[in-house]
């Protein structure tokens, strides 16, 4: 059963149908820019996720093997980029 996207608007929309097009590797990709601090609400991510998998175009246990994979991903980004910054961020005065 492939995966349609209604007609959502805004931020939603787009992520709706981002993920309806990529499935699990939008997931992975969303939530590891959205935990490298970067404005991607997981508050959408997550239940438009959930939508699909109700729907039955996503495995629950892909779709939640894709959100920790990509939660990974992104807090290993936060740690590395702080551990580089953190001698001249934190010595600025």
């Amino acid at each position: 059963m492939p995966i349609t996207n209604s007609t959502a608007t805004g931020i939603a929309g787009t992520i709706g149908s981002f993920i309806a097009a990529h499935n699990y590797i939008a997931i992975i990709v969303l939530m590891a820019l959205e935990s490298a601090s970067l404005p991607i609400p997981s508050e959408v991510v997550l239940p438009l996720t959930g939508h699909y998998v109700q729907t039955g175009n996503l495995n629950l246990y892909l779709a939640i093997l894709a959100t920790m994979i990509g939660t990974t991903i992104g807090i290993t980004i936060d740690y590395y980029v702080a551990l580089v910054l953190e001698r001249t961020w934190c010595t600025r005065t």
